[in-house]
């Protein structure tokens, strides 16, 4: 591959994108590589070198918003841009690309996971650049063109889902089933280093998160871990005394069955073109070739159900008496549509799918919990009680 170093030449520049030919930027505070109009719009947006591009190239931003975004901190963007060359040519090239901005670690990770996938799986997800740039104090990785795509989560509450509510969510669950299917010939045992699937996928990160949101949310939440409450008339356990209760009940979740899943199957890593039913799935850095399906399925009806409401509704209310709580969540109509498909499409599960499907819920909504400092306290805690509720029916059926 041949570099060409550049200073202040607008005319390189614009060679190099005429002929798709890669080159070096270089000023006072660093070399950074261009290979693509992509990484010249992406040095724009870093702050180091904007002002040595501004000089020699014209760079019209048309368009750049969130379109994914999670509650740890990562985020995903759509960019839209024109590029010129003011003197030089009239040649225009637009730009138009999806951006993900975190850390190096985890897009390396992802970038192994993508890359043990078996070939036929990886049609289902984001293929990623195997080049990062740093922009500011993040990284950021290119991903494959994802024009006219939204998250699931976005198209439930915007009301925005366009033609079928059900085809789309068939597309949705059609794919993970073929996701689930796929079994890894090296990852046939449930025990991996001695360690049960249950514990390895459930209730170590149900110790870990409950931990977790008791050092961040101590002040909210210290009333729940040791004393006896009532929610929405539901008589609830303390709740260390609950997690103990599952973990020693263990065996009656446990399934000799593994398969890939992604691991992080909420309704904002879901990616969908509304208008032609394409799907993508994103985050993919706890993708795992020995997992369990139920755990994706709970993982994102509890989202549906639960915490997509109390994460985006502006409204919500919580009121307490004593040690009693009560509140309602009241779905938008196609989140409660699409809840309604997802359940008919799970269909009957035997008894220990059905209590894991469960305990999905409740890993999911504790594990989320430690990230919501920027929610108000009763959103928090409600959280909190929908995955307490979820624990306490597990533990009180018969088993």
């Amino acid at each position: 591959m041949r570099l060409v170093q550049l200073e202040t030449s607008r005319f390189r520049t614009w060679r190099m994108l005429k002929r798709s030919e890669p080159c070096l930027l270089s000023n006072n505070v660093g070399v950074i590589l261009l290979e693509s109009a992509q990484d010249i719009v992406l040095a724009r947006m870093q702050y180091q070198i904007r002002e040595a591009i501004k000089e020699w190239i014209k760079i019209d931003i048309l368009k750049t918003f969130p379109i994914a975004g999670g509650v740890s901190g990562a985020s995903v963007h759509y960019v839209s841009a024109d590029l010129s060359f003011p003197g030089l040519a009239q040649d225009k090239f637009q730009v138009d690309f999806v951006a993900k901005f975190s850390d190096k670690r985890t897009f390396r990770n992802e970038q192994e996971r993508y890359e043990s996938l078996p070939p036929d799986l990886k049609q289902y997800f984001i293929n990623f650049s195997a080049i990062t740039r740093q922009v500011s104090d993040e990284f950021c990785m290119v991903m494959e063109h994802l024009r006219g795509f939204q998250t699931l989560d976005y198209l439930l509450h915007s009301g925005q889902a366009y033609g079928d509510l059900n085809d789309m969510m068939e597309r949705v669950l059609s794919t993970l089933k073929a996701i689930h299917a796929k079994h890894s010939a090296s990852h046939e045992q449930t025990d991996l280093n001695g360690l049960s699937n249950i514990f390895r996928l459930y209730i170590t990160d149900i110790a870990s998160s409950i931990s977790k949101a008791q050092k961040v949310h101590g002040g909210i939440l210290k009333d729940l871990y040791k004393k006896e409450t009532s929610v929405n008339g539901l008589k609830i356990s303390p709740l260390l005394t609950l997690f103990n209760e599952v973990r020693d009940r263990w065996k009656e979740f446990e399934s000799s069955n593994t398969s890939f899943m992604h691991g992080d199957c909420h309704a904002r890593n879901i990616m969908v073109n509304p208008r032609t039913l394409d799907l993508k799935f994103i985050d993919i850095d706890n993708l795992d070739q020995a997992g369990d399906s139920v755990y994706d399925l709970g993982e994102l009806l509890a989202d549906l159900e639960v915490f997509g409401y109390i994460f985006g509704s502006r409204r919500f209310s919580i009121q307490k008496d004593k040690d009693e709580y009560s509140y309602e969540i009241e779905l938008p109509k196609p989140v409660e549509e699409a809840c309604k498909i997802m359940r008919n499409s799970i269909g009957k599960l035997d008894k220990k799918d059905e209590k894991r499907l469960e305990l999905a819920k409740a890993r999911y909504l504790l594990s989320m919990v430690p990230y919501l400092s920027n929610l108000n306290q009763e959103k928090i805690l409600a959280t909190y009680l929908e995955a307490i509720c979820i624990m306490q029916k597990l533990v009180v059926t018969p088993s």
